[in-house]
């Protein structure tokens, strides 16, 4: 997938990566978030890295997702100099799944006879029957009657 290395970056200007766009907040919070805030994605996003302040770069490896979007490192205090002054970060996407269930032709879906529309919470979303069918008996019964 893809990797990005980059220094001293500013929350209110991520970096993008494929789909997502990441972020380093005070000096070990690593945020990454989809470029669109549509409330109808489905993503999630596996990572791994070193995050170095000054000469200190420990390893970390997150899954961030629709209910997380933030990862912070605690850094052991024997290892870091307090006077942080710069931060460089290395990302590698591991794997991504991203996908807006507001299309019609998502990947979820097979083909149109395997579509469902819902509703949700105001948001018009599509399902795959298969998927509605193996995890409730009520869509199982809805959709073997049409």
């Amino acid at each position: 997938m893809d990797a990005q290395r980059f220094s001293s970056l500013h929350p209110d200007h991520p970096l993008e990566i494929g789909e997502f766009k990441w972020s380093i907040s005070d000096s070990s919070t690593i945020t990454c978030k989809p470029k669109n805030k549509s409330r109808t994605l489905l993503w999630n996003c596996q990572a791994k890295g070193f995050y170095g302040v000054k000469s200190f770069l420990p390893q970390w490896n997150t899954s961030f997702g629709n209910n997380c979007t933030e990862y912070t490192h605690h850094f052991e205090a024997t290892k870091v100099n307090l006077m942080t002054t710069s931060k460089d970060l290395h990302v590698e996407v591991v794997r991504a799944f991203y996908i807006d269930l507001a299309d019609p032709k998502n990947r979820l879906i097979q083909n149109a006879q395997d579509s469902a529309k819902l509703k949700l919470d105001g948001e018009e979303i599509w399902i795959s029957k298969k998927m509605l069918s193996f995890y409730s008996p009520y869509f199982t019964i809805l959709f073997k009657r049409n």
